[in-house]
């Protein structure tokens, strides 16, 4: 036995920290290795899902908050525009309304005819055409005051001439429609 402690050599306290050096580094790479750079990844992986997510949740946010102010739009286009009575009474109403409009412009009715409604899947357009005499300024005051709240008429045809070369009076053709959206099925 001797002889096998004689040719066992013991380290010197050198190498000893020098192994232990050693062997501490090679122990930290393996574990940068096996444990750090996975642990990494999978934290990279986890960043990325989050941001996304975030801008995943940032856009339906966006989405969210657009769809309600066009919702709020609509809702304030639609108000006041739901055809709430027979046609035959929405009718009579825009004639004694365009009538109402002309005698406070100083305009002059010659010949007004009220067009068949037309229907449309969620609305119906009701269109008067008209014959006016008046001066250029009552002409664009009718019009100007038809077209604006609370009438909103929309001119479709408008056609301004000369009744004769000697009078300062005109003629003005045009095609007034309002549009009423139908009330939704359900909420009657």
């Amino acid at each position: 036995m001797k002889i096998l402690s004689a040719k066992r050599k013991i380290l010197s306290k050198r190498e000893k920290v020098f192994l232990g050096c050693a062997l501490t580094a090679v122990i930290g790479l393996a574990l940068q290795q096996i444990v750090a750079l996975p642990l990494m990844d999978v934290a990279a992986a986890i960043d990325r899902k989050v941001l996304e997510a975030e801008k995943a949740l940032a856009a339906t946010s966006a989405l969210a908050a657009e769809t309600r102010a066009l919702k709020n739009e609509h809702e304030q286009f639609a108000e006041g525009r739901l055809q709430d009575s027979s046609d035959g009474h929405v009718m009579s109403g825009m004639l004694a309304e365009l009538e109402n409009i002309a005698g406070s412009s100083g305009i002059k009715i010659t010949d007004m005819k009220p067009d068949r409604v037309k229907n449309a899947e969620f609305y119906n357009r009701f269109s008067v055409n008209m014959v006016l005499y008046g001066s250029f300024h009552h002409i664009v005051e009718f019009v100007h005051t038809a077209q604006i709240a609370p009438h909103q008429f929309l001119v479709k045809d408008l056609t301004v001439s000369r009744r004769s070369s000697t009078e300062s009076e005109l003629k003005c053709t045009l095609e007034l429609s309002r549009i009423l959206f139908l009330p939704e099925e359900g909420s009657e």
